[in-house]
């Protein structure tokens, strides 16, 4: 025997799992880092030219000349008091490669994302 709803029902069924969908994508979003990238509003892929371009665009690691760390840190991130990010991007010019490395942390206590991110990048220019 099948259910019967009213049509007004299954709409704010489907509405309420759209909801929920979209906030199943957006959680953990990726919100920028490095201040350069953020201020451009996370557009930093063409620009990418300091260890952050390990998040945008890796391609950007051989723009690097000499050897870079840069730190990241939002408190009270989305307004609240408990979440925070601290990341930290360093890139090293090699011989003929630029290597770099990511670390990221977000979250409190009870719940934290921590991330690794390795990347090479190199100039084909002769």
């Amino acid at each position: 025997m099948f259910l019967q709803f009213p049509a007004r029902h299954l709409i704010l069924l489907g509405v309420f799992e759209l909801a929920v969908i979209e906030v199943a994508f957006t959680f953990g979003d990726h919100n920028g880092r490095g201040t350069k990238a953020v201020s451009l509003a996370n557009s930093f892929v063409a620009l990418a030219d300091n260890p952050w371009s390990i998040s945008y665009n890796a391609a950007g690691l051989a723009q690097i000349k000499s050897a870079e760390v840069s730190t990241f840190f939002v408190p009270e991130q989305f307004g609240l008091a408990e979440l925070k990010t601290i990341s930290v991007a360093a890139a090293l010019p090699l011989e003929f490669i630029v290597a770099g490395v990511e670390l990221d942390q977000f979250g409190f206590e009870l719940y934290k994302e921590s991330s690794i991110k390795v990347a090479v990048g190199m100039s084909i220019d002769p």
